[in-house]
């Protein structure tokens, strides 16, 4: 019996293991797959098109109006007295009072600068959302690696006991157990590889790249972090400063404000001017001859602001700009609450897989070793092994999912802070 279970033979298990379905694999670097994810993803694509928009509005704002030349004959005699035409040439221009087209290129500017700062949040929750999409491929393949390598130690047991039944050794349900605990843990094994490749077509979306059929992008990090100790009151500091959303609600005011000037500065009416030169034909009639001339003509037109009493513009942008300074203490206080949590979830996630990194992994498989040299000598029960073996898959799941968290939770704070330093 202690020979049959010191050969177990690793090409045996790996013989009744389930064939890996992703054939094609493609190793990306978290460095070359952020890069990709900026060029290529294709919600951010849509996104930069705001702000090729507010730069379009820019020189929209810069325009003035354009002076209006008007020409023509101002009379036709029709009668069979032959009396004088009048022909008339002039131009006309507009003169925007108020410095309305000022404050709407100001408008325009601000606008342009809180989309920039619109793109640069979305960029940030965009890296952070990718790079948990990272996180969670590297999870999974760790878990299939020890899903496999479970299934393939039980699938060995399982044969090494077949052949120590026949030959007498031990009993037909130690076989039995063994084989169904090797049917189980190919069960999970499959489970594994239907989330690794979830998560890696997520990889794919992320690229803006439509999977193939039979080729995947495999994340080639590592989950080994050596993360940072961090200072709560600098980390706030720094994110109330830094962060693009809280940036962009500030300069929200500032699009507020220069929108309520603009309103004020619309109720100015502007003055059309016009010049012009009459030209009168000879009138050669009995009744009244007249010699031709020519006449200039000089007018000043403005409307009459009797709807200025109406106030509905200057009231809508006087709430915008209270609203906005209320969106802006909101985000404020989101910010500091935000750091504070994700600081607190960070500072946990490091205790919770620093007990891994105390020889909690070490002693499990020590406990499955002792286990396993046991049986092979009749002092332990299958059960023990097979409990020892579970035992030891929980440890390594729990430990994968500890870094994973870890990950995560520094990702979460790099959001929440707006700094970013995450290298995997």
């Amino acid at each position: 019996m202690a020979g049959l279970l010191a050969g177990l033979a690793p090409r045996t298990a790996r013989a009744q293991a389930p064939a890996d379905t992703i054939s094609a694999r493609r190793g990306l670097t978290y460095a070359a797959y952020l890069g990709s994810v900026g060029r290529n993803n294709l919600a951010l694509a849509a996104q930069l098109y705001n702000l090729n928009l507010a730069e379009a509005a820019i020189e929209n704002a810069k325009v003035f109006p354009n002076p209006v030349l008007t020409m023509g004959n101002a009379s036709a005699n029709i009668s069979p007295i032959q009396m004088n035409q009048q022909w008339y040439l002039g131009i006309q221009q507009t003169l925007v009072l108020g410095g309305k087209r000022r404050k709407r290129l100001d408008l325009a500017t601000s606008q342009y600068d809180l989309a920039r700062f619109q793109l640069s949040d979305y960029l940030r929750n965009l890296r952070a959302d990718a790079t948990i999409a990272y996180v969670n491929a590297l999870t999974n393949e760790q878990i299939i690696a020890r899903r496999r390598r479970s299934y393939q130690a039980l699938a060995a047991l399982a044969d090494a006991n077949q052949k120590l039944f026949n030959a007498g050794t031990v009993s037909e349900v130690d076989v039995l157990q063994s084989r169904v605990e090797a049917k189980l843990q190919r069960n999970e094994l499959y489970q594994a590889e239907s989330e690794l490749r979830g998560s890696l077509l997520a990889l794919s979306t992320s690229l803006g790249r439509p999977a193939g059929a039979d080729s995947l992008y495999y994340p080639s990090g590592s989950l080994n972090l050596t993360v940072p100790d961090y200072d709560l009151a600098q980390l706030t500091e720094f994110a109330l400063a830094r962060r693009a959303d809280l940036v962009a609600a500030r300069l929200s005011r500032t699009v507020a404000d220069k929108t309520l000037r603009l309103a004020q500065a619309t109720r100015v009416p502007d003055i059309d001017l016009a010049l012009g030169n009459n030209y009168y034909t000879i009138a050669r009639n009995e009744v009244a001859p007249t010699p031709g001339f020519n006449a200039l003509t000089a007018t000043a037109s403005i409307a009459l602001p009797f709807s200025n009493k109406y106030k509905g513009d200057l009231r809508v942008a006087q709430y915008g700009q209270r609203q906005a300074e209320a969106n802006y203490l909101n985000a404020e206080l989101t910010v500091q609450v935000e750091v504070r949590q994700a600081y607190a979830r960070y500072e946990l996630a490091r205790r919770q897989l620093a007990q891994y990194n105390e020889g909690l992994l070490a002693e499990a498989e020590r406990v499955l070793a002792g286990r396993t040299y046991s049986y092979r000598r009749g002092n332990a029960s299958l059960l023990d092994v097979l409990n020892a073996q579970r035992t030891l898959n929980d440890v390594y799941l729990s430990f994968y999912q500890a870094q994973q968290n870890l990950a995560t939770q520094w990702v979460e704070l790099q959001r929440a802070t707006g700094l970013w330093e995450i290298k995997l």
